[in-house]
């Protein structure tokens, strides 16, 4: 049996992860020509160039600092250039903390799919009580904090404001694993100890005070992001909870001798990360199994197309039996990548695409795509067509695009889903092409202009649930079983 040795995920930044391709260049008609390799139908890849619009993947220049007497950013490239050096927490007024937060809600009103008629009320409600309990001097962070607290009534994992980047970069100096609910130390003088407090803050109260401040849908994902998407406690992780970051944080260890309590300053991240292919494949003859890895979801390139074909070549010629997609460490970027994959499957019949509303000038625009057994005729490919098991696996993870692979196959029953609860819902915002900086703190800032509603109306709208679910780790020795019984 094929065995998957030692899996972990990628240390990971999402909030800094969903701004990459916001500030990526628009798709032109151009992009059809490099898109297709000449190998599709029209309407296909046409369909399937609309649909490349939703992001969440993303990375951030770190040394940013601006001054509240500089005029405010006009473009991404004027507030790289400010001040980068400069590492130190600015104030601001009140009156300077509420143009921002209107600044915000301005632009969330004017292009959020889900504001078409106005703020709700939630989140109307959560920015008068942080204007209410505004001091008359505020924090770069905090005033982070409390922006970050009005987003995340949204409800929408995509909709976020980044912190003073002077809060990047930066750990405790020890490893942390999370293990059955808790929290141990995993090097350095308590070795195995569980972590109780933080500042005499219980963790599970940090974690309360965290989804506060962060924009999520489901649990899953803020639990996965609090506790497990890095091996060590992150600066602004803990600046996030509510703990202050700039002096020594004492730390609650439950020992054989009882608790132990010490300070720790924060030090430099030092980690050497290994750069991961976006995407790869292995065949594995003897179980007679095709792995497909993708850790991105980048736009549907040539070289990405001729893999793919390359891979079912490689299947057929082999007689491989059982496909498996291994989406556990992505989260996200371009959607459509699982349209590339479906024309390989023989039995493909009706297909039906989630539902979107789109924020224009005019209002909500809907689109919602179907295709006819007939129509799919001139979708599949002309050789190496599938005719076996296919198998999807996820984690929690498993974010936006990367989820909506998932959801596509789940929703037209054409794989076997196994693995944990992917990262958002089914029903979700996307397209994350609003980005802007505040005019005072010059944090920057994201919101979306589309909703997703997922193909099969009469299964959760809050959760795609695996057909078998097992954690992470488990999930590809977990298919090795089915197909073996």
């Amino acid at each position: 049996m094929y065995k998957e040795r030692n899996f972990k995920f990628n240390i990971c930044d999402i909030e800094k992860q969903i701004f990459e391709m916001s500030e990526s260049r628009k798709l032109e008609e151009r992009d059809l020509e490099i898109i297709a390799g000449g190998k599709m139908n029209n309407k296909f890849l046409a369909s399937s160039l609309a649909s490349l619009a939703i992001l969440t993947s993303t990375g951030i220049n770190t040394n940013i600092n601006i001054k509240a007497t500089n005029n405010p950013a006009t473009s991404i490239s004027d507030v790289q250039k400010s001040d980068e050096n400069k590492q130190v927490v600015e104030y601001f007024t009140k009156q300077q903390v509420i143009e921002d937060i209107d600044y915000v809600m301005n632009k969330v009103k004017n292009s959020h799919v889900g504001c078409i008629n106005g703020i709700p009320d939630e989140v109307l409600k959560q920015k008068e009580l942080e204007i209410k309990n505004l001091s008359e001097s505020t924090s770069s962070v905090e005033e982070w904090r409390i922006i970050s607290s009005i987003l995340a009534k949204l409800h929408d994992a995509h909709t976020t404001i980044l912190p003073p980047a002077f809060l990047y970069g930066k750990r405790l100096p020890f490893d942390i694993e999370y293990l059955d609910n808790k929290i141990f130390c995993r090097s350095g003088e308590f070795k195995d100890s569980e972590i109780t407090e933080i500042n005499g803050v219980k963790i599970s109260d940090l974690y309360e005070k965290f989804k506060l401040h962060y924009s999520y849908e489901i649990e899953e994902w803020v639990d996965f992001n609090f506790f497990r998407s890095t091996p060590f406690f992150e600066q602004y992780n803990l600046a996030k909870a509510g703990i202050d970051t700039f002096k020594p944080v004492e730390i609650s260890f439950k020992t054989d001798k009882g608790i132990a309590k010490q300070k720790f300053e924060f030090i430099q991240i030092e980690v050497k990360f290994k750069k991961s292919e976006p995407f790869f494949y292995q065949i594995d003859k003897e179980n007679s199994v095709g792995i497909f890895t993708i850790n991105k979801c980048i736009i549907a390139n040539k070289e990405f197309l001729d893999t793919v074909d390359k891979f079912f070549a490689d299947v057929a010629s082999n007689n491989i039996e059982n496909v498996i997609v291994d989406l556990r460490r992505n989260t996200g970027g371009w959607t459509g990548l699982e349209r590339f994959f479906a024309r390989y499957l023989n039995k493909l019949g009706n297909v039906t695409f989630k539902k979107c509303e789109i924020r224009t000038n005019n209002g909500i625009e809907t689109r919602q795509e179907k295709y006819t057994a007939d129509e799919t005729k001139l979708i599949k490919s002309d050789k190496n067509l599938f005719d076996g098991k296919l198998f999807i696996l996820t984690s929690n993870l498993t974010f936006s695009s990367a989820m909506d692979f998932a959801l596509e196959f789940s929703d037209n029953n054409l794989a076997t889903i196994v693995g944990e609860v992917p990262g958002n819902s089914p029903n979700h915002y996307g397209c994350c092409n609003i980005c802007d900086y505040t005019p005072n703190s010059k944090l920057k800032f994201i919101t979306t202009t589309k909703k997703y509603y997922r193909a099969d109306s009469t299964k959760d709208p809050n959760r795609l649930i695996p057909d078998v679910q097992v954690s992470a780790k488990e999930a590809l020795n977990k298919v090795y079983e089915l197909i073996k019984s």
